[in-house]
């Protein structure tokens, strides 16, 4: 298992005020056995925005990583964010393949959203890599 923990302090000026606040991840990497590594991340910032406001954001990421075999590894993650007003929502499922020791194939496939108001969004995507690294 292993930790990453940042700290920051953080100071927006703005016309209305000054925000003042913490910010910085906080993330945990947890493997139970030799073939499932967990991934858990947390974190805030704030950010001067174009418009002269203070942006806030709140970012949660949880992922798997599973190991079929020597060759097949199988990951899944989900992500939520929140920006001011909007929420963002991800989820990822993929797949890789070690054919040879120099080439590699993956699948992956994307959900993404995003809600706001009136204004909501999706997109969907699927992503197919090889990878050639000579030795």
């Amino acid at each position: 298992t292993s930790y990453y923990f940042s700290l920051g302090y953080t100071k927006v000026d703005e016309p209305e005020g000054t925000t003042n606040g913490g910010t910085g991840p906080f993330a945990v990497n947890h493997q139970t056995d030799e073939r499932n590594n967990f991934r858990l991340t947390l974190s805030k910032e704030y950010a001067a925005s174009g418009g002269g406001d203070v942006s806030d954001e709140d970012r949660f990421n949880l992922g798997w990583n599973h190991t079929l075999s020597e060759q097949a590894q199988f990951t899944l993650s989900t992500e939520v964010a929140s920006r001011d007003e909007t929420d963002y929502y991800s989820f990822e499922v993929g797949s890789r393949y070690q054919y040879t020791r120099e080439t590699a194939l993956s699948a992956n496939y994307r959900y993404r959203g995003r809600e706001e108001d009136s204004d909501d969004a999706n997109s969907s995507s699927i992503l197919f890599s090889l990878s050639y690294s000579p030795i």
